[in-house]
């Protein structure tokens, strides 16, 4: 235990007086040949966005950009995620849904500049990969609610607010480029952002214009298993003569094997490419008509193109087999599968899959807005805008599966990492051009849907504020907004009867396999 004396603290107040007189007096022998004082840093950002909370009269929260865009993320929702209560959805790594206080994305309000934007989706979630990063100034997060904010915010409401020429004094430019090396997909995808801005006419009228584009390009690779079973729910099969083949063990034809254990139910590998493209930019022109009337005329158009292609092959396991190969573990998982892998027993299907989806994008959301001061005491604000946003997917996702059946087996271990193959014959599952197996592939299912979504709002806003001197009153608020939204949607869809053809109607077909087939992938070829 330590205990403070008081000679200690005496002693130690000395000290602490002398190097105190010391610092001063350094201080002030370098005051004389002192000129400026430039601190640079994100401190001014922070600052703003703690004046903002503090002085709010609601539950708030803001991002605020350093400089004239200079956010750090690729879009909002990344930056979103930051602020304490708010949990964004992530869509090929970037953020795009935004969820505030546990409640989902569609309980959460998002305005551009106070304006109600329409959404590409079919419900009312706004989705932030749509809007570049470089284009906003400022985003504030409402966790609470009142009559001034736009309804149907049950989770909160999230305030978009774009750069205004008006916020900076004369000419200002900012603009970056830069590459980002995937090693997945050996691309590198660019990115490049310009944004200037300028006031004329002793800064009665400035111009804003931004522009900014990203693409990215990806891969990633996936080992794929769509559950475990129980074996005393779905046990494994017997083929104790080989000679029946698949018809004598496809599989349903159980053994009643009673024991208490789990396997795999299918494997399947395979890579995912994606590519993604966004080009954005926003015109802003502000006018001071008079000394008491500011009117701003704005427009944001965004075109966002996402592509994912996935190539897996792989196998169901609708029929293992009874064999000494076998083996359980201490938990009574079998993480060693003997699938038709023994000679003669030709009853393991394969089949290749190709899925793509689409989501072809493309908003805009502009408007007017006239500031005016009426007196000391009335200030006014009305404001009309028109936004849209379409989704343009007319049947472009895709599943295209082919298969081979009657083919050798395999041997799969599964010891607590990523599960792995052992082929019987690895050329037979091969649909390789030109092979001799080619004949035996057949169809499985082919079908293309997608959704075409278009969305449209028109809205206008008119708000006064009330500050009247030398009254009890400080301050009343009270305005009128009038907003119309439409929305339709069409789905797209091969019908079900047409995209099951196949087996025995499918066989002996020509088909384009190079743009369904990458070839069969061996999880240690990539992983």
């Amino acid at each position: 235990m330590f205990i403070k004396s008081r000679m200690s603290l005496a002693v130690v107040a000395a000290m602490t007086s002398t190097l105190t007189l010391g610092s001063v007096h350094a201080a002030e022998s370098d005051d004389a040949n002192l000129e400026e004082v430039v601190v640079t840093g994100i401190a001014a950002s922070l600052s703003r966005s703690i004046d903002k909370k503090r002085n709010s009269d609601l539950v708030a929260d803001s991002i605020t950009a350093e400089d004239l865009g200079k956010f750090p993320d690729n879009n909002i929702a990344d930056s979103l995620q930051r602020i304490p209560g708010v949990a964004i959805d992530r869509a090929g790594g970037e953020g795009r849904f935004v969820s505030i206080r546990g409640l989902g994305p569609d309980f959460s309000a998002v305005l551009i500049n106070g304006r109600s934007p329409a959404s590409e989706n079919e419900e009312r979630a706004f989705s932030f990969d749509t809007l570049a990063s470089e284009l906003v100034r400022t985003v504030d997060v409402f966790k609470t609610s009142n009559p001034g904010l736009k309804e149907g915010g049950l989770g909160g409401t999230i305030n978009i607010v774009t750069a205004r020429p008006f916020d900076f004094d004369g000419f200002h430019a900012a603009g970056s480029i830069k590459g980002m090396y995937e090693e997945n997909s050996e691309d590198t995808s660019p990115q490049a952002s310009f944004v200037v801005s300028n006031t004329f006419n002793d800064d009665k009228f400035g111009v804003l214009a931004s522009v900014t584009y990203q693409e990215r390009s990806s891969a990633k690779y996936t080992v794929e298993n769509e559950h475990i079973s129980k074996t005393t729910e779905e046990p494994f099969l017997t083929f104790t003569n080989p000679s029946q083949g698949w018809g004598g063990g496809y599989a349903y034809s159980g053994d009643g094997l009673e024991e208490d254990t789990y396997r795999i139910q299918s494997l399947y590998a395979g890579v995912t490419n994606e590519t993604r493209e966004r080009i954005g930019g926003n015109l802003v022109l502000q006018l001071q008509a008079t000394d008491d009337l500011v009117l701003t005329a704005d427009i944001i158009h965004s075109k966002y193109d996402s592509s994912t292609s996935k190539y897996s092959t792989g196998s169901y396991m609708w029929a293992p087999t009874l064999s000494p190969l076998n083996q359980v573990d201490k938990n009574g998982f079998y993480n060693v599968i003997n699938h038709g892998y023994d000679a003669g027993y030709n009853i393991t299907g394969y089949a290749h899959l190709l899925t793509t989806t689409e989501r072809p994008t493309e908003s805009n959301v502009g408007g007017l807005n006239a500031a005016w001061d009426i007196s000391d005491e009335w200030k006014m604000v009305a404001d009309f805008s028109v936004s849209d946003a379409i989704l343009d997917n007319r049947g472009l996702d895709r599943l295209y599966i082919v298969e081979f059946l009657n083919r050798p087996g395999y041997l799969m271990t599964s010891n607590g990492g990523i599960p792995t193959l052992e082929y019987a014959d690895p050329a037979a599952i091969k649909p390789e051009m030109g092979s001799a197996n080619m004949k035996d592939l057949r169809a499985r299912i082919n079908s293309n849907d997608g959704i075409y979504n278009k969305a449209s709002n028109h809205e206008f806003k008119l708000d006064f504020e009330w500050a009247p001197v030398d009254s009890f009153i400080s301050q009343v608020k009270f305005g009128a907004n009038n907003t119309v939204a439409e929305k339709s949607t069409e789905y797209w869809a091969t019908p079900d009867l047409i995209r099951r053809l196949y087996h025995g109607l499918a066989t002996q077909q020509v088909m384009d396999t190079d743009s369904i087939i990458k070839g069969v992938l061996k999880q240690g070829d990539v992983f």
